[in-house]
């Protein structure tokens, strides 16, 4: 996969990645380097849950468009 859409679903197909299998909707996409926010089906082990500013988001983590594949609806 290229690039990021907001509001597309993704699936982490990359073995080595620690979110492998993984399916989730981007919510956001960086402009500078097209890395997404992805907020992904049920939450994520508590040592892998995004922290921005003291908040937590626990089903929800930043993935390079390279580590997955579109998931067909």
């Amino acid at each position: 996969m290229d690039r990021f859409r907001y509001g597309e679903r993704v699936r982490i197909v990359d073995r080595a990645h620690y979110l492998h299998g993984r399916e989730g909707t981007v919510i956001q996409v960086r402009e500078l380097d097209g890395c997404g926010r992805v907020r992904f089906d049920r939450d994520l082990p508590a040592e892998r849950q995004l922290v921005l500013e003291g908040v937590r988001f626990t089903d929800q983590a930043f993935v390079f468009p390279a580590h997955c594949d579109r998931v067909r609806r």
